[in-house]
């Protein structure tokens, strides 16, 4: 398979102009809390947010892992207490003034709070809980993370069995134009080696040089114009 149309966005608290495009069909992804707790304090830039404008802004949440369960929780509960903070931020709370998205992305990083302790089987249930979660939530879910996390916290193998959009960060050099970024997708995101929890990679995040702080993103997948994305199964 290889996409011949591509869409770009920006990230986190990375600042427009957006790259690549100007067709208007550019998107933002920033988050909004963590745990179970709001929280744009970091991560989440207005001014893109307002750039994209609300039906093109789309948010992400900080997974917690197993170190924070709280007392007599079970690990797949607490995956699902933050996917229900997370969907009712976005849907009622300070989020929802500017996020229009209905794509909800977990945020797996070995950095984000809980991940240095507990064992596997708790961090498959935490990141089950989440999705399960937003399917009871009636939404769309989606989990962020690099290759090297997921492998190393959930295992590359792993199989939650509910159906996510797969958000793939970054792991590969920075690129210099907007055609080596779709180069790029087709030769390095289409391939099964980037497959992960069953899925196809819809979002690759990228640094273009001379630009490299900031956190780009391109998708072939124009799903989101209508509000979501929606999972492609490998």
């Amino acid at each position: 398979m290889s996409f011949t149309n591509f869409y770009f966005g920006i990230d986190s608290g990375s600042a427009g102009p957006f790259p690549c495009a100007g067709n208007g069909a550019n998107y933002y992804i920033g988050r909004v809390g963590g745990g179970v707790k709001p929280d744009r304090s970091i991560g989440w830039n207005t001014q893109t947010a307002q750039l994209a404008g609300k039906a093109r802004t789309f948010a992400y949440w900080d997974i917690e892992g197993p170190g924070k369960i709280p007392t007599g929780q079970d690990a797949q509960s607490w995956g699902g207490q933050q996917a229900a903070a997370f969907v009712n931020e976005v849907l009622s709370g300070s989020a929802a003034q500017y996020v229009g998205g209905r794509t909800f992305f977990g945020d797996i990083e070995s950095g984000n709070l809980g991940w240095s302790s507990g064992n596997v089987t708790q961090r498959h249930d935490i990141v089950y809980g989440f999705l399960l979660e937003t399917v009871a939530l009636t939404v769309t879910g989606g989990l962020y993370a690099n290759l090297v996390d997921w492998d190393n916290l959930l295992g590359q193998s792993w199989l939650p069995t509910i159906n996510f959009v797969w958000w793939l960060a970054d792991g590969y050099p920075a690129i210099t134009t907007c055609l080596e970024a779709e180069n790029n997708f087709n030769s390095l995101m289409v391939p099964s080696t980037n497959d992960r929890g069953g899925m196809k990679v819809m979002i690759w995040q990228y640094n273009l040089t001379p630009s490299s702080s900031r956190d780009l993103d391109v998708t072939p997948y124009s799903g989101y114009l209508s509000g979501t994305w929606n999972p492609t199964p490998a």
